[in-house]
């Protein structure tokens, strides 16, 4: 489930340009629950999300995060 969250989470980004943390995880849960997924694991996947975004831009490199005035601000990178 947590890959499928990190896939729907990259989705996200890109679709929106650059976003801040808040701005992704709304449009994440409105995904899901547009296309009911929100499950049980789904849920507790979701409850994680702060590593999702950890892990696409450590280790898969595909997100770039920035800070812009008080915001920090999430891109594909």
């Amino acid at each position: 489930m947590r890959d499928l969250l990190g896939q729907i989470t990259f989705d996200v980004i890109e679709k929106l340009g650059q976003a801040t943390k808040t701005e992704i995880k709304r449009a994440v849960y409105r995904f899901a629950v547009k296309n009911n997924l929100l499950t049980e694991d789904f849920v507790v996947a979701y409850g994680d999300i702060g590593w999702v975004f950890q892990n696409l831009r450590q280790k898969e490199k595909t997100v770039k995060v920035k800070k812009i005035g008080k915001a920090w601000i999430w891109t594909v990178a």
